[in-house]
């Protein structure tokens, strides 16, 4: 991991460092995110990275901000094939993990992540036909989470057609009639 990490074309020294931030966490996971690195692969000195993020936290919390951002796009535009294949894309998974690590030794951010969450579920709720947020929508996001998560955990090597079948049929399970 000593290549460049080159993002979107940044607008500025911020938001260069959180670009690199958000690739190293997709890419990588949650422990290659530390300070020294970041400053290397974006290309900038470590005072500048204590000047725009002075405690480590501030930097995960901008990048947890970012990187829900971008994965709330990925829903948004993902919307039209449904939520379910979502958690088929191992970095997305990663990001999430990811992101879940920094919150649990962060309160701030771990209220910021629990309402994205939230906006997640409303929509699993919308993709199983619910009207409520209630807990068959939190079943169904919890499955296709932890389905998401044993793909990555074991390195599936099926090809994404046949993970997003498996992803689908525990969907149609998880939102069907009998589903809590």
């Amino acid at each position: 991991m000593t290549q460049r990490v080159s993002a979107r074309v940044p607008s500025t020294v911020r938001e260069n460092i959180l670009g690199t931030c958000a690739t190293v966490l997709r890419d990588f996971g949650a422990l290659h995110l530390n300070q020294p690195r970041i400053a290397k692969l974006s290309g900038v000195r470590q005072g500048h990275m204590t000047y725009y993020f002075p405690l480590k936290s501030d930097l995960i919390r901008a990048v947890i901000d970012r990187a829900m951002g971008e994965l709330d796009e990925d829903l948004r535009v993902s919307s039209g094939r449904s939520v379910r294949g979502f958690f088929v894309d191992p970095s997305r998974v990663r990001t999430l993990l990811g992101l879940v690590v920094h919150a649990d030794a962060d309160k701030t951010a771990q209220t910021v992540l629990a309402g994205w969450l939230t906006s997640v579920q409303k929509r699993v709720a919308h993709a199983c036909g619910r009207s409520d947020e209630g807990p068959g929508s939190e079943f169904a996001l919890a499955l296709l989470l932890g389905l998401g998560v044993l793909d990555l955990a074991h390195g599936r090597t099926l090809d994404p057609e046949q993970i997003r079948a498996r992803h689908d049929h525990v969907a149609r399970w998880a939102c069907g009639p009998e589903a809590p």
